[in-house]
């Protein structure tokens, strides 16, 4: 799916944006790579994104392609891991996963961004990060033009940082170890987090 000349402002939280020359919106880490490596040969600027929960651009038009990974957007739950797409929500995953009594997101879930730009920035909130749990990431690293398996020492997680800030890697999707509680729990834990957010960040109105 592609879109010609449009304004993605309604794609951003903050209602601001960009006329992009081609909006494309892959299904698939296969198409998005494939994507990538054709505007890569054609030298086409291009950028990959996600919710755009925290981004602001800075032109009025971005003569090139914007790629949106929240098409994306799987992921699976089982007792000894999680895996999660690069664009799906991290906030409806901890949801689903909290009926299998699986935790360790309950400080993320008032983050509205997608996995890729949470794992770039390791996000995180009340003493919760998305490098807690997080076992190994799936990415495409366009100067190889190979996709690569990173562990968290690879990653070089610190405070709202990793590795893909600093080098053109694409993340794809990654793994993480759930730390099993009771369901009551999670929900306390998930209930105090969304009641502090609720009282110290803006609610309802456009926001970075």
């Amino acid at each position: 799916e592609l879109e010609e000349y449009k304004s993605i402002a309604n794609l951003t939280s903050i209602g601001i944006g960009t006329i992009a020359r081609v909006i494309l919106y892959p299904d698939s880490s296969e198409k998005m790579i494939y994507s990538i490596r054709l505007l890569c040969e054609l030298q086409i600027p291009y950028l990959v994104v996600g919710r755009m929960s925290n981004v602001l651009f800075s032109k009025d038009i971005f003569d090139g392609v914007i790629i949106v990974t929240t098409k994306i957007d799987g992921y699976i739950l089982a007792e000894s891991k999680i895996v999660i797409s690069c664009g799906a929500s991290v906030a409806k995953m901890a949801h689903d996963a909290k009926e299998k009594n699986l935790g360790g997101f309950e400080g993320l879930i008032g983050i509205p961004g997608t996995l890729g730009g949470m794992i770039k920035s390791n996000a995180g909130a009340y003493g919760c990060e998305i490098a807690d749990t997080f076992v190994r990431a799936f990415v495409y690293d366009v100067s190889r033009a190979q996709v690569r398996v990173m562990t968290k020492d690879d990653m070089q997680f610190s405070y709202r940082h990793s590795v893909l800030k600093d080098n053109n890697l694409v993340l794809l999707s990654a793994e993480f170890e759930p730390i099993y509680r009771p369901y009551d729990e999670i929900c306390t834990l998930m209930m105090a987090n969304k009641d502090r957010r609720l009282a110290s960040q803006p609610h309802g109105i456009p926001s970075l």
